[in-house]
Order: structure tokens, then sequence, then C-alpha cells
């Protein structure tokens, strides 16, 4: 791919960020003043993104500058209707996504919730999670939602993440990098379908969409090292608004990320730099936490004391006992970390106590470790079957980097970057649910990009044996997520062609998941809500 094509890459990938940053803003802008989402937000946030652009296209580039603002453009639509389409055929398999993250997308884009004045009442469904959760996700969906009527077409935002990392991944490479185009194409591939992002990417729950964007604060980070030009500034400050409003635990990733970047720059004495990354990162943390994180932060924070209300604080409430395997509560971070890898992949929590987490050879593979690739939250073992393999491997290029080439490792920025990501992940006490820290996938990504001055031959296999195995790992992924949901979209299609045509209301207990009421609402199929209490009666699901 030639150097206008990377620029087209980057200006696309430019593009998407732009317009989750700058939906943030305006649904936050609306909030402020009282205006609740409607159809008109996804249209706005696509021209004020079209006209950022073509700003762009207009200072930054020298040449053919309509022509390209032209390509990007066109790119960017595409790819929002293509995504649009996409997550709308496809139904939300995820717990959690019907349980509460439906719910709040419901409440934004169809009651017309304004958040940042507005408590919903404990009978709403999942009421304490959709009031006090970071909003940026299901905001981002529900303004889709507003404009499409099609509740899930809001997780076209997971593929606009995934397509905007690896461009913005790309192009870093095709720029900083001295990668032969077909490893650019390959490491581009790995780092944006992060197996937690493949798994959630057709459902709403957020970890899928938190590792897209800590890729792009990474890269972004990584580009800054090297040139702190006005749109990569303004790059990091979208990806900052956006990260520390997706979920609770990437405001403490966000910061390492940050840090780290300002440490570096202050320890290569590039002052200059320093004090621009300072002055954008202390505006997009300002405006990520008062301004478009108003709820939960600011409320949060005024009236129970703590921003990190209901998992922390006064009447907190505990979600990690139940959802941890058995005997986890009573280790400590670096056993549960260790179990977790070197296990089959598997989803069990405290409910089955008569399931322990099974440890494994590295790079074998069983029916456990298949059947358990079509779940989107895999507690053990949740980066895919090979991935203790991949681990050792990567211990193992770093020992080689050390003992023949420790000038490139000791000197290299990467190094620092690779150390930072260990850091991040470490630091959270529950690091051993892939979920909570994606960011540990790209760790044996970066050792590839250092480990390319390891010259010999055995050395250049075991390296191209690294990608090979990543490569199947994260195919075993997409095949199981796609053959998984494309036969239980078809059979919920079937459930609710069925429900429809017997012309009689649908008696259903809903149970935690009433926010598939939306689902039935859109199929114009009648529904009268109860309560089942008798355990013995065969009851058919919506799922």
């Amino acid at each position: 791919m030639d150097k206008k094509n990377s620029g087209l890459v980057f200006n696309i990938g430019f593009s998407i960020i732009a317009l989750v940053g700058l939906t943030d803003l305006l649904t936050a802008v609306s909030f402020a003043t009282h205006t609740s989402l409607s159809g008109w937000h996804l249209p706005l946030a696509l021209v004020l993104t079209l006209i950022l652009s073509y700003y762009y296209h207009k200072y930054c580039l020298l040449t053919k500058k309509w022509t390209r603002f032209l390509e990007s453009s066109g790119c960017l639509l595409a790819i929002l209707i293509i995504s649009i389409f996409i997550g709308g055929y496809f139904y939300d398999l995820s717990f959690d996504g019907q349980e509460y993250h439906q719910e709040a997308i419901y409440q934004l884009g169809h009651n017309h919730w304004n958040p940042f004045y507005e408590t919903l009442p404990d009978s709403v469904n999942q009421a304490i999670w959709v009031n006090h959760y970071p909003k940026q996700s299901e905001t981002g969906a529900a303004v889709i939602y507003a404009f499409t009527k099609h509740i899930e077409t809001g997780k076209a935002l997971n593929l606009l993440l995934v397509i905007g990392s690896f461009c913005l991944t790309f192009a870093f490479l095709k720029q900083h990098t001295r990668l032969r185009a077909l490893k650019i194409w390959l490491l581009s591939i790995l780092f944006a379908l992060n197996p937690v992002t493949v798994h959630q990417s057709l459902t709403y729950l957020v970890d899928g969409q938190m590792a897209s964007l800590l890729l792009c604060l990474l890269v972004t980070c990584l580009w800054l090292y090297h040139d702190t030009g006005w749109e990569k500034l303004l790059l990091f400050a979208f990806i900052i608004i956006a990260c520390i409003n997706i979920k609770f635990t990437a405001i403490l990733f966000t910061g390492v990320f940050i840090i780290f970047l300002l440490l570096l720059l202050l320890l290569k004495k590039r002052m200059k730099a320093f004090w621009r990354v300072f002055v954008v990162a202390s505006i997009g943390t300002f405006t990520a936490v008062i301004i478009v994180g108003f709820n939960p932060y600011v409320i949060n924070t005024i009236r129970y004391h703590n921003v990190f209300y209901p998992l922390m604080g006064k009447n907190n409430v505990d979600i990690m006992t139940k959802n941890s395997p058995v005997g986890f509560p009573e280790k400590n971070r670096f056993e549960k970390l260790f179990i977790t890898i070197f296990s089959h992949t598997d989803n069990i929590d405290s409910q089955l106590r008569d399931r322990e987490p099974q440890l494994k050879i590295p790079f074998t593979l069983s029916k456990l470790d298949i059947k358990s690739l079509s779940y989107p939250d895999n507690r053990i073992g949740g980066f895919g079957p090979f991935f203790s393999g991949i681990f050792l491997l990567t211990i193992f290029l770093l020992l080689l980097l050390v003992i023949y080439r420790p000038q490139i490792f000791l000197k290299s920025y990467l190094t620092g970057f690779i150390a930072m990501l260990g850091f991040s992940v470490i630091v959270l006490e529950e690091a051993w649910w892939a979920r909570y820290v994606p960011q540990f996938w790209f760790i044996p990504l970066l050792v590839l990009i250092l480990a390319e001055s390891l010259d010999k031959r055995w050395m250049i296999r075991l390296k191209n044996f690294t990608y090979i195995i990543m490569l199947i790992n994260i195919s075993l992924s997409i095949y199981m997520v796609l053959q998984t949901n494309i036969l239980k979209t078809a059979e919920i299609n079937y459930q609710l062609k069925q429900f429809k045509a017997s012309n009689k209301p649908l008696i259903i207990d809903f149970n935690e998941f009433e926010a598939n009421r939306v689902r039935l609402d859109e199929h114009g199929i009648p529904y009268i809500k109860t309560e089942i209490t008798d355990t013995t009666a065969t009851i058919k699901t919506v799922y």
C-alpha cells in the first residue's frame, strides 16, 4: 500500500474516532440543555465530523485535498451504513447486554431519559446499574437507535471502533516501522481483533469497545512520542473522553497510559511535546469527567460521596464473589492470573460449585475450549485456547532480546510501553477475567515488533510460528462467534414469527431480561408480563 493509501487509512480512523468523540460532546450538551436524544443527533454528529475532516484535509494535506476528503468521507459513510446493517441483523445474546445495557439504550433513545437531571426509579429494570454506571457506549448506541428505531443497530458502535482501531494501527506501523506490508496487515488485524473485542462484537457488552479504545489510545501515545501535531492531539482528546466514559476501570488504564507517556517525554527532555500532551490530556480528562461524564462521576460523588458508586462507598454492591470461580476470592491476583492463563477456556462462576478451572498443556485444544468460544465473556482462558502458549512464546522472545539484542531491548521506547501494559494488567485485582484487562493481548504483539531485530533463521521461524498461532487462536473465536450468532439469530427470528402468527398475547416472565420487551414491541407482538413461580414449569425463552 502506497503512502497515499496509508494516509487515507489514517483519515478514516481519524474520522471514526472524531464521530465517536463529537457524538459524546453533542449528547452531553443536549443533556445539559434539557434536550433529549432524538433522530437528529446522528446526522448532526456526522455533519460535524465531515466539517472537521474537511478542515483537516484543507490544512494538513499539501495536494489533492478535495479528492482525499471525498475518499475518506465516502469510506466513513460506507463503514457506518454497513456497521448499522450488521449490528441490526444480529441479536444480543449476552447476559449483561440483555439485562441492563440494552435497558439503558432504550431509556435514552426511546423514553427520552436525561441522565443529567433525572434518576430512574427502582421500578425500572436494573435501575441501579443504568443510573450509576458510565454511559459512553449506551449513549452512542442510543443515538443510533433513535435514528433507526431498531434497538439492535446500536451495536454498530462495536464495529466502528474495531475498524477505527485497525486504521490507526495500520497507519502508525506504515509510517513508523520498517515492517513489510504483509506483517503490517497481519499485526494490524491481530491488534484490532482482540479476542475480547471479537467475542463481544455482536453484543452490548462494553469491554470489547474498551479494548478498541485502549488500542486507539496506545497507538496515539506511540504517535505522540514521535509527533505532537494538532490532529494527533485532537485524536488524543477524543479517545480520552471516550475511554474514561466507557467503564470505571478505564479511568485507571487511561491514567496509566497518559502518565507513562508524560514521564517518557520528560525523561527524553522533550519539554515542548510534554507540555502539549499535558495540556490536552488535562482538558480531555476534565471534559470527560465533568462534562461528558457528569453522570455518573459528578452525580455519584455529590449524592453518594464516591465516584465509583455502587461498586465502592456506602452500601456498595459486591459483583465479584458470585462471578468468580470457586476458590478464587481466597487467592491473590497472581495466582488467579496464572490459573486463568494456563487453563482450558471456560465460563464458570461460583454458582457452578462442582466445576473448577482445568489446567492444560499449552498449545493443546479440547472440546471444552471449542464449546466455550461461543460465549461472549469467558471467565477462564478468555484470550483463547492457545493464549497460554502465546504467553510462553512472548516470555521466550523477551529473553532472546535480552541475550542477543540487549541494546535494542534497553533503549527502545517500545520496551517501556510493554512494561506499562504489564503494569496496567497486574495493578487490577481481578485481572484474571480477560474482559477486565483486554490490553493484555497487546503485549505479545508489541514484543513481536520489538523482536524484528532477531534475525537468526531459527528465531525467524519462532516469530513466524507465534504469528501463526495467534492468527489461529483468533480465527477459532471468529468462527465460533459467527456460527453461534447466525444460528441463534435464526432461532430468535423463528420464535418471534411463531409468537406473532399465534395472534394471542404472549404470557411471559422476563426475569432479569425485561429489556427484551423491545424485541416484542418492534415485531408488533402483544404480551402480558407475569411472574412464573412454578419451578417445575417448562419455559421457552426468547434468547
